[in-house]
């Protein structure tokens, strides 16, 4: 019933309340984290410019508390401030969609900025969706509604296409930047050691992070189950080779492994623990994935990529169709457990990928980037 007739009155309202255009409200993950490309470029906003008022909107009371003691600007999402700040917001950020925020705030007079959360493998959006189906005309009602996005941020012409089939959008919708939470692969040597110390690793071992995503939107988790379970029968091998295992499960599957504790050579990272994958990864030695968009982040580094994916058919067919070849891009996959750990003890003397074709901009300053592209493209100014 507050749906029904709020819900309405709300979006109603803010089409006619007047907006503040320096006012830019920033969201993620249905208001229930604090990371990823929109808390990179709101901590860059907040630090560097005071011509922007940038607020963060949340639905976590533990994200509110935390940000507000380090001084920044955060309201809950349906509370009387946060709803306020919203309804007069010009700007919006956010990496999933308006649920990120109290949605009947956002209206086709919002300046919507989609940041997403990485160049995508598996297909997104309006490439997932039958045609005329009940999904395809709700999902058309949003993007004329409260998931009108003006624009969208993609790292190469690669993508360019892709995410203008996935959100049916033209290419004046485009911005073409880097993400900015690749800031976060950039980290100093003084800060490594810190993420170490935290995290209670061997500055010996060798640094393994198994990323994988999620499997139809977290109702399986079946095949990663099985490769945690194989990995812990392997904790021997992890101890003779000096190896440090480190899983961290997708935001969806969460819930699959609450059950699972760190070991000595196997450390879990659960979403809850807010702490921040990029950080992590800049500690990475090797990364681990199957169907991740993380891939092309990490491949700015340099670093190694080694692609697990037992279950590459059943996932096409039963999840989600690929964008790319995986063979193509992915090179020779692993596909058991064994394989997987004599690759990480071997080596694969991987070729390293040309990623110019995944990110254009090169630059350990992405957030910085991207926060100067939208003052020339918003408001006509350079700093």
């Amino acid at each position: 019933m507050l749906q029904l007739f709020f819900y309405p009155l709300i979006f109603i309202s803010s089409l006619f309340i007047p907006k503040q255009k320096y006012k830019w409200c920033f969201g993620e993950w249905f208001g229930e984290k604090f990371c990823d490309n929109s808390k990179y470029l709101f901590e860059y906003t907040k630090n560097n410019t005071n011509i922007i008022r940038p607020i963060w909107i949340t639905k976590n009371k533990d994200i509110r508390l935390e940000l507000k003691k380090n001084g920044y600007e955060v309201y809950l999402s349906t509370s009387i401030k946060g709803i306020w700040h919203q309804l007069t917001a010009k700007v919006f950020f956010s990496n999933v969609n308006s649920k990120d925020f109290f949605y009947p705030c956002i209206t086709p007079r919002s300046i919507y900025i989609q940041l997403w959360h990485g160049s995508p493998i598996k297909k997104i959006g309006f490439d997932t969706i039958k045609p005329r189906s009940v999904k395809y005309y709700i999902s058309n009602l949003r993007t004329k509604t409260i998931d009108k996005y003006r624009y969208i941020v993609s790292p190469s012409r690669t993508f360019d296409a892709i995410f203008k089939s996935a959100f049916n959008l033209e290419s004046k919708n485009i911005i073409r930047s880097p993400y900015p939470r690749c800031d976060g692969l950039f980290l100093n040597e003084n800060h490594k050691k810190k993420i170490i110390k935290k995290l209670a690793l061997s500055q010996h071992n060798k640094i393994i992070s198994y990323i994988p995503t999620h499997r139809d939107e977290g109702k399986s988790a079946d095949t990663i189950k099985i490769v945690i379970k194989e990995i812990l029968k392997n904790d021997a091998f992890l101890k003779e080779n000096k190896i440090t295992f480190i899983f961290k499960p997708h935001f969806y599957d969460s819930h699959f492994f609450t059950n699972i504790k760190s070991s000595e050579n196997l450390k879990v990272i659960m979403p809850n623990d807010n702490f921040d994958l990029y950080e992590l990864l800049s500690i990475t030695d090797i990364m681990v994935t199957d169907y991740s968009s993380i891939f092309f982040d990490f491949d700015i580094t340099g670093k190694e990529t080694i692609f697990h994916a037992p279950d590459l058919s059943s996932y096409i067919s039963k999840n989600r169709d690929l964008y790319f070849d995986y063979k193509d891009l992915c090179g020779n996959y692993t596909t058991n457990t064994r394989e997987l750990l004599l690759r990480i003890k071997e080596g694969s003397n991987f070729e390293k990928t040309d990623d110019s074709i995944f990110n254009e901009n090169k630059t350990n300053k992405c957030s910085e980037f991207l926060y100067k592209k939208l003052m020339v493209i918003l408001y006509d100014k350079s700093e």
